[in-house]
C-alpha cells in the first residue's frame, strides 16, 4: 500500500484494488495487462500485488475483470479502504 504506483491517478479508495496471488511470481501471469490501454482504468504491478484502478467502479472494471480471467483461483483483491482497515487492525491489534 506504501508504494502505490497509482497514488496520483486513484482518487476514490473503494475503487482502487490491490490484487495478491497466492505466490507473487504469479503476477507476472498480469504483465500482458501493462501493454493494453485502459484509460480511464490503469494497472500497474508492485512486488507483492497488482493495483487496479477501476475508474467506473469495480463491477463494471474491463481491467478488473481482465486481471481476474488471468489469475482466477490463485488471487484476490480488496479495495484500499478495506485494505486500509486491515492494516490499521494489523498494526493496533
Amino acid at each position: 500500500m506504501r508504494g502505490n504506483p497509482l497514488a496520483d491517478v486513484a482518487a476514490n479508495p473503494s475503487r482502487l484494488l490491490l490484487l495478491a496471488a497466492t505466490d507473487a511470481k504469479l503476477l507476472a501471469r498480469l504483465k500482458p495487462l501493462l501493454k493494453e490501454a485502459w484509460a480511464p482504468e490503469a494497472i500497474a504491478l508492485g512486488s507483492h500485488v497488482a493495483y487496479l484502478w477501476c475508474a467506473n467502479g469495480v463491477s463494471d472494471s474491463r481491467v478488473g475483470t481482465a486481471a481476474n480471467r488471468l489469475l482466477g483461483e490463485d488471487g484476490t483483491a480488496r479495495n484500499l479502504a478495506t485494505m486500509t482497515k486491515l492494516v490499521a487492525l494489523l498494526e493496533n491489534g
